[in-house]
């Protein structure tokens, strides 16, 4: 056991361990329990931890108690719904006992250290050499047992498991919404202990992020591994460091991860981790990539690859770069260490800066510096990479690991200018604007709303680096305009003023409303017919449409009017209007529709001037009449035989008024009667009967 405490007690002197566990943050001020979980589909794990050495040890004899509260489903929550209630655990869930830990501990070094640090006789990481020592040390071995055994769970699955801290809840229901919660399963009335909490929405799941702004410098003999583990702080408590010998085919992992021994982020200096891997020998290639681990047990996707080579320096020694101070003034000194023994071998020193730690470099000393240790930067820039390389008498140099210094901004930078967009028919829009000329810009951020008067809402869920952004919006929707601002942050998160306002027209995708008849009418001359414009404030034109039983409906007036006089009618036919409104997209309302007969004219004035004359030399019957009436169409003339029933015999033109009826047989009667018919469609009443008999 003692053999793998010595693999860890180099974590000792990184951080008090009890407060780098990521699983449950820094110690909290009042004693409690912090639980978190994670939704893999199928089920939850959960994952809890005390927050100091008491509770654990009281937590480890009782037992802890798990509950879970549906509070929702369809991946929302339901405010009505009664929470359900459910106990996940009959039993407490606390350490395995002693026996139980011996198959775990074969092939299990984590499971060693969680073991000795429940049941272990001591636990000590020096060895004290007297009353007060041992005093401190008695106080720290609490402390001790509590952060590894802490440490062993978050490195370890089986291990958070057999220590009670980690729980899979395989009862869960896909969209459904819970909280779930953690406490002793006995109170303790000396030692209240506060709940642990968590809520989750099993339709969420998010995808772990790669490690990110992975960079390497090589030097003689070992490797300088650097990324950014600020961004991904919440998420993994480890990383571990993968190496490839084939360039990049295979990678072989690290049997120890690297903690990040400053999990709640700390200053803005602190977002990167370094680690320094020593090469198997120079001048062979090299690919490193690492991985996060979180407290679940689950590794993310690896970072991206650098390789490089190892080389030897050429000189004794490589200056080690101890300090960068940033005085108040701007200025940066610079402290370096290199061994006074070796000063012989060499002509001094000179110190080289970058903006990036794989250069390129520039020499900002003026001359080489002999007996110097220190350098003062008068001209800084915002980030600096400082390597101090020492000269030999022939002209060989060794190069120290680049050193980063970053300096104090309060100056936000300047508003971003020119931003441009468009959205196209599927509701994608796509902006872009100028980058921004500062050195130290970060990123940018996008805002929206659907208002200039309404509070503007971030579209971006991080900062983008490049100066275009690209998302979705609802274009089913009567808000016709949509709004933009960007503003630029920089380094230390300073935030510009926005952007000047951008206005996009969103596709129209929505017809307007439909229109509505006020009054259908049926005139003399023609068809009236009135209506009410859509309420839509983007039509651009109603449209009218005239039909019959027989033909269909076709446009007779299109326009602004809400009028309209249909002269262009036949009597006593029943005709069909209908009527839509179109925006400015040539989209159409649906057609409000009305049905109209139109009004038979008025009645002509009778033919009252009929006469007749017998020839029957010729064997005829001559009709004439005479008729003021103007705008003549027609005469038809309706004959009897016999008292029979009368009938049409007839049709003459305008210009007649003589007819000679030569279809006569003799001894019969005859009947006769006249209408005249207007061009108007207006009839005269049928003639008094003339009878003759032939």
């Amino acid at each position: 056991m003692k053999a793998i405490l010595h693999k860890l007690v180099w974590l000792a002197g990184f951080c008090w361990l009890a407060g780098t566990l990521n699983v449950h943050g820094q110690q909290a001020a009042r004693p409690g329990i912090s639980l978190i979980a994670r939704n893999y589909g199928d089920s939850v794990v959960l994952r809890w931890a005390p927050n100091n050495p008491l509770v654990w040890q009281y937590c480890n004899r009782v037992g802890y108690q798990l509950t879970r509260f549906r509070i929702g489903q369809g991946g929302k929550i339901d405010s009505l719904m009664v929470p359900q209630r459910v106990n996940l655990n009959s039993a407490p869930l606390k350490p395995l006992p002693l026996d139980d830990w011996e198959p775990l501990v074969q092939g299990n070094d984590m499971a060693a250290v969680a073991a000795q640090s429940l049941y272990g006789s001591e636990f000590e990481l020096t060895d004290p050499s007297d009353d007060i020592v041992t005093f401190l040390s008695q106080a720290q071995e609490m402390e001790n047992r509590f952060g590894f055994g802490l440490f062993a769970a978050d490195q370890s699955v089986p291990v958070a498991k057999a220590m009670g801290l980690r729980f899979t809840d395989v009862n869960t229901k896909p969209g459904d919404v819970y909280i779930y919660v953690v406490h002793p399963m006995q109170p303790n009335k000396k030692l209240p202990i506060d709940t642990g909490s968590v809520f989750l929405n099993t339709r969420e799941f998010r995808k772990l992020p790669p490690p990110i702004d992975f960079e390497v410098s090589w030097g003689d003999g070992a490797a300088l591994l650097k990324w950014n583990v600020f961004y991904n702080q919440r998420i993994y408590t480890s990383y571990f460091i993968e190496r490839s010998n084939d360039n990049g085919k295979t990678f072989t992992r690290q049997k120890l991860p690297v903690i990040d021994t400053n999990p709640d982020g700390g200053s803005k200096d602190d977002r990167y981790m370094y680690h320094t891997d020593s090469l198997p020998q120079n001048f062979k290639r090299y690919v490193y990539r690492v991985v996060g681990r979180t407290p679940f047990g689950d590794a993310g996707p690896p970072s991206d690859t650098v390789g490089g080579v190892g080389s030897p320096t050429a000189s004794r020694t490589n200056a080690v770069i101890e300090r960068g101070d940033v005085l108040q003034d701007g200025r940066v000194v610079l402290s370096w260490r290199y061994p006074n023994q070796d000063d012989n071998y060499i002509k001094g020193f000179k110190v080289e800066r970058a903006t990036k730690t794989q250069g390129p470099y520039t020499e900002i000393s003026d001359m080489l510096l002999p007996d110097r240790r220190n350098f003062t930067d008068a001209a800084p820039r915002f980030n600096n990479y400082y390597v101090v390389k020492a000269y030999t008498d022939g002209g060989k140099v060794a190069n120290s690991f680049p050193y980063y210094v970053q300096l104090e901004d309060s100056i936000p930078p300047v508003a971003p200018v020119n931003l441009k967009g468009s959205i196209d028919g599927t509701g994608k829009v796509t902006l872009n604007w100028n980058p921004n000329q500062e050195e130290d810009i970060h990123g940018y951020r996008v805002y929206m709303a659907n208002s200039p008067t309404e509070e503007f809402t971030q579209v971006t869920s991080r900062s983008v680096e490049r100066p275009t952004f690209s998302h979705s919006i609802n274009i089913n929707t009567l808000t016709k305009r949509v709004y933009y601002k960007v503003l630029a942050l920089d380094h230390f998160y300073n935030p510009s003023p926005f952007s000047k306002m951008l206005v996009l027209e969103r596709p129209d995708k929505i017809a307007p409303a439909p229109p509505a008849f006020t009054q259908v009418m049926a005139t003399d001359s023609g068809n009236y017919v009135q209506w009410v414009h859509s309420l839509s404030n983007d039509v651009a034109q109603h449209v009218l449409m005239r039909g019959t039983q027989t033909d269909s409906a076709k446009i007779i007036w299109q326009g602004a009017d809400s009028t309209f006089f249909d002269n262009n009618v036949v009597p006593g036919t029943l005709y069909t209007y209908r009527l839509m409104a179109r925006d400015s997209s040539g989209l159409s309302s649906p057609a409000v529709q009305a049905m109209l007969s139109a009004a038979l004219p008025k009645q002509a004035p009778p033919i009252d001037d009929v006469r007749y004359k017998i020839d029957r030399d010729k064997r005829q019957i001559i009709i004439g009449w005479k008729y003021k009436a103007e705008q003549i169409s027609n005469y038809v003339l309706f004959r009897s035989v016999n008292q029979g029933p009368m009938r049409t015999y007839k049709t003459l033109n305008a210009a007649t008024f003589i007819f000679t009826d030569k279809n006569l047989a003799a001894g019969s009667v005859y009947e006769y009667q006249l209408k005249a018919i207007l061009k108007s469609g207006a009839q005269s009443p049928l003639s008094k009967p003339i009878t003759v008999n032939y």
